[in-house]
């Protein structure tokens, strides 16, 4: 028995403490898609056998029970349909509150899943799921044809099973998603390696960082740049139109995620990176994490970078003083050479960082100021 096997998770360990903003926070755990899109083909099956649940247990990949609120069941033509409500805990999730379906019916023999509204389909070679099939992706796939085997089990059903997930509000919520980006049209995907939603892990995140790189180079793409965020995105884009959209990743702070999936892709041959002084200070300085938090950077670092650029003692006080890029490039505002060969200085810091873990990879980096104007490069144009 699963109850016996498998133990129901507590209140407690659906709280965590998070760091967020600097701040330690007791925030709450959430359910993927997977899981709500498991729990609701659970709850459709019960009801084509003629209950109507307002709650069912499924067992996570993680081997723990959860027990999941059905938010509507009924009986149509072509079988059951029950809906839970994804709940995302704490975390920022586009998906949090979405609508998942499943509709189950009958069919000859086994269990057949099918992607319908709101789910997306996956277009492009390089993913867990191939082109044409549903974003439903291979762990999601295992839980919900392991729920519903152990459900015909229990009530002695060994007709099979015909089921479809979907997503009536999915193609609008995928628009805030990465799916776009990675050949996923029209919905969102189910998703979930643990069944549990960690608040503000950032872990869907870096996972579309590396699927995008991924997709890139089974795209064909032999050339990738890599930018940390929306600005500067439109700037790739403006200055390298020759690049395929799919061939321009955003990857936020996870500089050490997207490296790694390039040198598991031996074809990507040529990457660009985009960025600000600051978050390319941190590469500068052998940084892999670039958000706010990360790597606040050193002091001494910064002195001797405005040093070798011929910067003036004051301006050296200031990067002792402050610690930051940006009161440096401030007091550099008066010393034009200086700030210039700080620019060209940390734009080559940067690429040969980034170079030394990469290998036969060419490597170029490209610095940019608030306004989008670039302000240092290093590397092949």
């Amino acid at each position: 028995m699963d109850a016996d096997r498998f133990p129901l998770l507590t209140p407690e360990e659906m709280v965590e403490e998070v760091v967020v903003g600097g701040q330690t926070r007791r925030l709450r755990r959430g359910l993927t898609t997977g899981a709500a899109a498991t729990a609701a083909a659970v709850a459709a099956f019960r009801t084509l056998l003629g209950e109507a649940p307002d709650a069912v247990e499924v067992v996570l990949p993680i081997g723990r029970r959860a027990r999941i609120r059905v938010a509507e069941t009924f009986r149509g033509r072509d079988g059951a349909t029950a809906f839970v409500i994804k709940d995302g805990g704490d975390d920022p999730d586009a998906t949090h509150g979405a609508r998942i379906g499943v509709t189950v019916g009958w069919t000859r023999e086994g269990i057949r899943l099918a992607g319908g509204e709101g789910v997306g389909r996956v277009t492009r070679p390089g993913l867990a799921i191939p082109p044409g099939e549903p974003a439903i992706n291979p762990v999601p796939r295992r839980m919900l044809h392991r729920a519903l085997q152990t459900a015909r089990d229990a009530y002695g059903v060994s007709r099979g099973l015909a089921v479809t997930v979907f997503v009536p509000d999915g193609a609008r919520i995928a628009a805030a998603t990465a799916n776009p980006r990675l050949g996923i049209l029209g919905g969102i995907s189910i998703l979930g390696t643990t069944g549990l939603v960690r608040p503000y892990s950032l872990a869907s995140w870096r996972a579309s960082v590396i699927q995008a790189i991924y997709v890139a180079a089974a795209s064909g793409e032999a050339e990738v740049a890599l930018v940390t965020g929306t600005r500067t995105l439109a700037v790739a884009r403006r200055l390298w139109p020759h690049l395929a959209p799919v061939a321009v990743i955003e990857m936020g702070g996870f500089l050490g995620s997207a490296l790694g999936a390039i040198a598991r892709r031996p074809t990507i041959r040529r990457v660009r990176l985009l960025g600000m002084p600051g978050k390319l200070a941190k590469v500068a300085q052998g940084a892999l994490a670039l958000s706010a938090y990360d790597n606040a950077g050193d002091p001494a670092w910064l002195a001797a970078a405005v040093r070798r650029a011929g910067g003036s003692p004051a301006a050296e006080a200031v990067a002792w003083r402050d610690g930051s890029v940006g009161a440096v490039l401030a007091a550099l505002a008066a010393e034009p050479a200086a700030r210039q060969r700080f620019f060209a200085q940390l734009a080559e810091a940067a690429r040969a960082a980034v170079a030394a873990r990469l290998d036969a990879v060419g490597v170029s980096v490209t610095v940019v100021d608030a306004e989008g104007t670039v302000v240092g490069e290093a590397g092949p144009a």
